[in-house]
């Protein structure tokens, strides 16, 4: 070997981890650059036919007056992205594609603060990846990998056009800024993601599991919430729109599913058929499984107020992946998109317990399983039934590996 040659592996081994992130990043804009096109289904034609109402509406100053189904935040982002030139379903991705870089590295910012113990910020993370030469981003960087370029994020952004990054990116930068103790900022960012879309509410029960735990804020730090709900709505209602709109958006997206489970392996797989007779099964059994689903909570709250010895960061990341998988899993009239903040938790969790790798990787790929009925796949070849099974023991595997490891900490 020729000395440049070793000066420059030497220099590109100094700068491996920038070399990687910059790789990595450049694979996950071409993962999503080559699906530019695709309209996978009438959500992505929902979002383009919204967009064009905004554009009709008049823009920023008038965006109120345009009706869509989504929420008012992202309205407000959308309105934003009619100002670009670009088609509007480029528009459309771009939007969800860019939050889904801020999902990664808050996953990989999450994963950091777990590996070194240290509470460095959001931002401070990204710029050690930039300027740091010591290797302590490892770990974090291939969290960064696998969350940017799992099918499963890509496909949901790049293929659907759907905006499930946006709030799952809010989620994690909370769990970060809750790890780190400082709650109102979490807080804050749970508004966002709540204001983004309903489905932030499945990461719910672990912050009361978190509160009851530690003790260490007020309940009162949940009113965030919903002030910065109403705060972000306001925009929409100055431009024109209906003040109400906002909360009812929400109940409307509630009743859209009226049956016990929806391409999503839920364990209500076995107490419904799921061609025939779903409408007056779920009238039937919603409210069971509601009252259910909080019974199977409050079981799992209690097992780890009883066991968990000491909330460390990595009892925290556990706790908030499988209290947000149980409440997914156990719900009633869940869609195959809703377990995707539990599915990038698994990743997270899975960088500092490999018991976690196996389990994590096979939710994703059950998911990419799912999402074929929505994106191509006429019929799932597989009843549900039976990948609920599979699901199920997975849920179980995990909260099982997660309790054992509270006898043996190490």
């Amino acid at each position: 070997m020729t000395k440049l040659e070793k000066n420059i592996l030497k220099k590109t081994e100094e700068r491996l981890p920038l070399i990687f992130f910059l790789g990595i990043s450049i694979c996950g804009f071409l993962l999503r650059y080559f699906m530019r096109n695709i309209s996978a289904s009438h959500d992505t034609a929902d979002f383009i036919k919204w967009y064009g109402r905004i554009v009709e509406a008049g823009g920023l100053f008038h965006m109120g007056e345009a009706k869509m189904g989504y929420s008012a935040m992202y309205k407000l982002a959308l309105t934003f992205m009619t100002y670009l030139p670009l088609e509007p379903i480029y528009a459309v991705k771009l939007l969800s594609g860019s939050f889904d870089y801020v999902l990664a590295l808050a996953a990989a910012w999450i994963t950091y603060l777990v590996s070194t113990g240290e509470k460095g910020n959001f931002f401070a993370y990204i710029k050690n990846i930039f300027t740091a030469k010591e290797n302590k981003a490892d770990v974090s960087l291939m969290v960064y990998a696998l969350v940017l370029c799992s099918p499963v994020c890509a496909l949901n952004s790049a293929a659907w056009g759907q905006c499930d990054s946006i709030y799952a990116a809010f989620i994690m930068l909370s769990i970060g800024q809750l790890i780190r103790e400082r709650n109102i900022s979490s807080f804050v960012l749970l508004g966002f993601a709540f204001s983004f879309k309903l489905q932030a509410v499945f990461i719910l029960p672990f912050f009361v599991f978190y509160w009851f735990y530690k003790k260490s804020f007020s309940v009162l730090h949940f009113l965030e919430v919903p002030a910065v709900f109403f705060l972000t709505s306001l925009p929409n209602t100055l431009t024109g729109g209906d003040a109400g709109r906002a909360v009812t958006t929400y109940s409307r997206q509630t009743s859209v599913t009226t049956q016990m489970y929806s391409r999503y392996p839920s364990f209500w797989c076995f107490l419904t058929d799921e061609h025939a007779g779903d409408f007056e099964d779920f009238y039937r059994y919603r409210l069971f499984a509601m009252v259910f689903c909080v019974v199977v909570l409050a079981c799992i709250m209690y097992a780890f107020i009883k066991k968990i010895k000491y909330m460390n960061m990595e009892n925290t990341v556990s706790a908030a992946f499988i209290l947000s998988y149980a409440t997914v899993l156990f719900l009633p009239s869940m869609l195959e998109r809703y377990g995707y903040v539990y599915e990038m938790l698994a990743i997270v969790a899975a960088a500092r317990d490999k018991r976690y790798i196996i389990p994590a990787a096979a939710l994703h790929v059950l998911t990419l399983y799912e999402y074929g009925d929505s994106l191509g796949r006429a019929m799932l070849p597989v009843p549900l039934a039976f990948v609920s099974w599979i699901n199920i023991i997975l849920f179980a595997y995990c909260l099982i590996t997660f309790m054992k490891r509270q006898d043996n900490p190490s």
